[in-house]
């Protein structure tokens, strides 16, 4: 996958940490899904936001399913260069 966009620094809260704990899974396959432009779960118009977020400088989120059923969150400030990982904290 080509990454479209950086993530800066990387934030993950503690629910999300125990989220991939739970699932065994790897953040790093999510991060790299989220910079590719593979959202997961977001709808039509999240989609389209986050398109334009990453052409304009904006928020882009990504919402994924882990195997454990929590939902993961990552969400990318452009404009700051900085992302927040979480789960269940929204």
């Amino acid at each position: 996958m080509k990454q479209s966009f950086e993530l800066g620094l990387v934030v993950a809260t503690a629910g999300a940490a125990l989220a991939f704990a739970k699932s065994r899974t790897n953040p790093d396959d999510y991060l790299r899904r989220h910079t590719a432009g593979d959202f997961g779960d977001v709808d039509a118009a999240e989609l389209k936001a986050n398109i334009k977020a990453i052409e304009a400088g904006g928020r882009v989120r990504s919402i994924y399913t882990l195997a454990s059923g929590d939902r993961l969150h990552v969400i990318t400030d452009i404009g700051s260069t900085t992302s927040i990982v979480c789960a269940g904290e929204l």
